[in-house]
């Protein structure tokens, strides 16, 4: 896990960190993080988008605009999709969603 971290965000994750993904992982309970300011608290929950890239979604809530600009900026680094959604970009358009059906035939 904290091999994966320093490859996609140059960032060695602490052990509370590694705890939290760990939990957000088991897909049992829901996870809530208490950190002070500084500590890297949504490296935290983007490092489970590392494990199930295609199949699963995230969505964070920043308390400033800031925030949610820096961590679209920083996915983007690490090869991941982000979108802001604030004022001037919440349209009808990022607030669709796709959904695809796959059907397997058996014969």
């Amino acid at each position: 896990m904290r091999s994966k971290s320093v490859s996609t965000f140059c960032i060695w994750l602490c052990l509370w960190q590694c705890k939290v993904v760990q939990a957000v992982l088991k897909q049992d309970c829901n996870v809530i993080s208490i950190n002070g300011t500084g500590l890297r608290k949504m490296l935290a929950f983007w490092m489970p988008l590392l494990f199930h890239p295609a199949d699963h979604i995230q969505i964070n809530v920043t308390p400033l605009n800031i925030l949610g600009k820096q961590h679209v900026e920083s996915l983007a680094k690490a090869g991941m999709k982000g979108i802001f959604i604030g004022r001037d970009t919440a349209t009808a358009a990022n607030f669709q969603v796709s959904i695809v059906f796959c059907m397997q035939v058996w014969a």
